[in-house]
């Protein structure tokens, strides 16, 4: 997405919006090779409510009614550790190094109480579910794959001198949910979740693509108080040219800050039209449309006159005429990639052909070259 940046332009119109001055003005919509597939899903505030949902205590030890701590103390879990080995600890012990990787231990006890139970709940089902991935352990330290797992002892090493204390409040969140996790028709839940959220959590549908009846959109009003909600980054026009905005060590916008500004959309029937509003739903918005464009670049172009903002493809800025007046941010959510395929016979590929693979090699679009792995 790329919006102009007004501060540029003496003859602009007003000073724009406090949010219009800190976002630095721009978007840009990234193009990888590999993603979730499209779905349609119905908006925000559609009328549908999701059912109150059941708690209760995960089928740890169902006869024994055991003292605070021993519910977890008695349940073994296997952890496949980063170098391949398979370690056995207990729940508890577990549950330490999980907390404390999934959430500051400088949060509230009751925060990290709800998140033992999560950890537990997501731990158990695992156990329940075995992986291919590691079929010789429940859980693994990858948080790709599993949740983030931290050492007790690399913890404590970074907590420095509030070790002692956070060490403790740890310990008590999960001994005072001793036991406890959420269950869904008697089984245990797929306890997903996440740092924070632009006012609204998503469906699982428009994450993973099927419908999972307790993870249902609702609201989620947090806001300047959680660490990190807000981060911008600023790109010059040549910075954007040699895809320095595409490093991970920069940060992605919230693209809830542009819900006030208008919108420059493809026309319906694009795919981009469709994934735009995904997009823009998932942050919690309807975006304010003031005119559908058939060309990317017309977009473009009426986004250096300052008409609003648009979404782009990541390659865009190498082709046009580099000006300070336009920002660019990368955007992180699943729906603003798409997949890229191209299907050739390797030994029958004629000069032109061959220059266009040899193209998308040299632009990281196809992977590793044959042999490079």
């Amino acid at each position: 997405m790329a919006y102009r940046d007004r501060r540029r332009d003496s003859g602009s119109r007003g000073t724009g919006s406090p949010a219009r001055r800190a976002a630095g003005t721009g978007l840009i919509l990234s193009v990888v090779l590999f993603l979730l597939p499209l779905l349609t899903v119905p908006p925000p505030g559609s009328g549908e409510t999701a059912e109150e949902l059941p708690t209760g205590t995960l089928p740890i030890h169902r006869a024994v009614q055991a003292a605070s701590g021993e519910r977890d103390k008695s349940r073994m879990v296997k952890l496949q550790q980063a170098d391949g080995t398979v370690a056995e600890l207990s729940m508890s012990d577990y549950l330490f190094g999980a907390v404390a990787a999934e959430m500051p231990a400088s949060f509230e006890p009751e925060a990290l109480k709800a998140q033992a139970c999560a950890a537990r709940t997501y731990t158990v089902r695992k156990q329940e579910h075995t992986t291919g991935a590691h079929p010789e352990a429940d859980v693994c330290t990858d948080a790709n794959c599993c949740q983030a797992y931290v050492p007790r002892e690399t913890a404590e090493s970074r907590w420095g001198v509030s070790a002692q204390t956070y060490a403790q409040k740890i310990e008590e969140a999960i001994a005072g949910t001793d036991g406890l996790g959420v269950l869904y028709q008697g089984e245990p839940i797929q306890a997903v979740f996440f740092s924070s959220a632009p006012g609204r959590t998503v469906d699982a549908v428009e994450v993973w693509g099927n419908q999972v009846d307790y993870l249902q959109s609702v609201e989620s009003p947090e806001g300047e108080e959680v660490p990190n909600y807000h981060s911008q980054a600023v790109f010059s026009a040549a910075q954007v040219r040699e895809g320095v905005h595409l490093q991970e060590n920069f940060p992605a916008v919230d693209l809830s800050r542009f819900a006030q500004e208008p919108f420059l959309l493809l026309k319906q029937g694009n795919d981009l039209h469709q994934r735009a509003y995904k997009l823009c739903r998932n942050a919690g918005f309807t975006p304010k449309t003031s005119v559908f464009l058939t060309q990317m670049m017309t977009a473009y172009y009426l986004v250096c006159e300052g008409q609003g903002v648009s979404f782009l493809r990541s390659t865009i800025p190498e082709y046009v005429t580099p000006t300070d007046s336009v920002v660019f941010y990368q955007l992180r959510d699943p729906m603003a990639t798409r997949p890229i395929y191209l299907s050739y016979l390797k030994r029958r590929a004629n000069p032109v052909q061959q220059k266009l693979i040899d193209f998308m090699w040299s632009r990281s679009l196809l992977g590793d070259r044959p042999g490079e792995r």
